[in-house]
């Protein structure tokens, strides 16, 4: 029941469009962030001062205390309020055991290995409380926005789009996709690292050897 407080005071009104993301850092790390917002005319249909009620609504977030790791804060952003969140993990079963958030949306996460290809897959929720509507309220979200970032070379994926190594999944409650998945490659920063010594030290040798090649036949003359 908490949780569901902490998202609808931070989700301002009902029916709002949330963005979560996700970024993988190359040493194991793990950062989620989510933008949950909601139009300035909306919220002023109820509340005369719009940054009064953000600020009002993100107190009582912080003095709910479970999530002051989330960090969040609220603001306005043009003709939207917006209200966020920010969360870091040192790896990614830490992660998987601890978002609040992906396991309210997911039933399980995996992240599964075949030699150097790797396949991070989130099945969803068949039902998801944040879309959840009822004959006298609305949903929480409409939907979500889901991106995840990856410092890896994507190999495959289910997602709508792919920018600059970010596969961006949309989730609506319309929506029928049951999982998000994507195969990445990691380098291997050791192997490349190995190879360039190797190439750096066959180049001085064969320097080395064409100077003394030289100058034994520059002797002879």
């Amino acid at each position: 029941m908490k949780k569901i407080v902490f998202l609808s005071i931070l989700l301002l009104l009902t029916g709002c469009s949330g963005t979560y993301r996700l970024t993988m850092t190359d040493t194991g790390g793990i950062k989620e962030e989510v933008y949950l917002s909601e139009s300035v005319d909306d919220i002023s249909i109820s509340n005369a001062s719009v940054s009064l009620y953000l600020d009002t609504e993100l107190k009582l977030v912080n003095n709910e205390g479970l999530y002051s790791k989330y960090k969040p804060s609220a603001y306005i952003d043009g003709d939207y309020g917006v209200g966020y969140g920010k969360k870091e993990y040192y790896n990614f079963d830490y992660f998987k055991k601890n978002s609040i958030i992906v396991n309210d949306i997911f039933n399980s996460v995996n992240l599964s290995r075949n030699n150097k290809v790797y396949e991070l897959k989130f099945i969803v929720n068949e039902n998801i409380k944040y879309f959840n509507e009822t004959i006298t309220t609305n949903s929480l979200l409409d939907n979500i926005k889901f991106e995840i970032k990856l410092p890896y070379k994507i190999i495959d994926s289910n997602c709508i789009d792919v920018k600059s190594k970010v596969c961006i999944f949309n989730i609506d409650k319309n929506s029928s996709m049951d999982e998000l998945y994507i195969k990445y490659e990691k380098d291997n920063k050791l192997s490349k690292t190995i190879y360039i010594v190797v190439c750096m030290f066959g180049i001085v040798i064969l320097s080395i050897l064409f100077i003394y090649l030289r100058h034994k036949i520059v002797n002879r003359k």
